[in-house]
């Protein structure tokens, strides 16, 4: 992502140009390379060969005019932030520290405006900062201050119906990236075999959230989910999967005063 900072977007257009010119360049070049075609909706294109390996390349270009409303390092709530207004205590916090040092995949429940994105920026900021992270979201909410981070975003179809990008689609493209971890917003659709997949094959320590009331109902949830796929899966099988991919999930409560907080911290076994 190539962020300007400029008063409107009038002045940012001479430099975008630039970048869709040199982009487009570079697309030409490597469609005359390779036998595969450019897929023009979704702007990803793998090539490999016998000295090449393999490459993949996401292209996409999109603009918005907001203004800046990240907050800064200082206003990111830290885990020391949550102990401190008691969404959890000292000793849910130093299980956690271990949990993502020894790269467990977390899932995180809870209802609307439980803080289940809060959640993922907190866990994040146990990783390495040596480890090279993707996030795959909607509209990027995940406030992350590692250098190796990879952000994709998932893209609605047009008045024609072209040009969707699918969380599913950005979950298969990122496995050619190099994840350490793959850290999805949030699990609401046919992604969900993709990430239990993902997790299952060698990207320990990734991450998500789901909306459900609780720990039962999470992994409910995803076997809800799964069949809205139209994979006719076993019930048996397809139990082993989850709990093969996943090793903890959090549950997140809002409770009646407004204050949030941690009412379930369960290990799937």
């Amino acid at each position: 992502a190539i962020v300007f900072a400029a008063k409107s977007i009038d002045e940012c257009m001479p430099h975008l140009e630039a970048i869709r010119e040199t982009i487009a360049s570079y697309e030409i070049q490597l469609r005359n390379k390779t036998d595969r075609p450019q897929d023009d909706q979704q702007g990803r294109q793998r090539r490999s060969g016998a000295q090449a390996g393999s490459v993949s390349v996401t292209v996409s270009i999109g603009v918005a005019e907001r203004q800046p409303e990240h907050r800064t390092p200082e206003e990111v709530l830290k885990s020391a932030d949550l102990v401190a207004m008691q969404t959890i205590d000292q000793s849910i916090f130093e299980f956690f520290q271990e949990a993502v040092g020894k790269r467990c995949n977390i899932l995180v429940s809870g209802g609307t405006g439980t803080g289940k994105t809060t959640m993922l920026n907190v866990l994040s900021q146990l990783i390495d900062s040596n480890q090279r992270l993707v996030t795959i979201e909607d509209v990027a909410e995940l406030q992350l201050s590692h250098p190796h981070v990879v952000r994709l975003e998932t893209r609605p179809p047009n008045a024609e119906g072209h040009g969707e990008v699918r969380a599913s689609d950005l979950i298969r493209n990122s496995l050619r990236m190099r994840p350490d971890r793959i850290i999805l917003g949030e699990i609401r659709g046919v992604e969900v075999l993709d990430v239990l997949t993902a997790m299952n094959t060698g990207h320990d320590g990734s991450m998500s959230t789901v909306h459900a009331n609780n720990a039962q109902d999470a992994l409910l949830r995803l076997e809800t989910l799964v069949g809205l796929t139209g994979r006719l899966i076993p019930e048996k099988t397809l139990r082993q999967m989850v709990c093969a991919a996943l090793d903890v999930i959090i549950q997140l409560t809002r409770l009646p005063d407004g204050r949030r907080c941690v009412s379930e911290v369960v290990e799937v076994v």
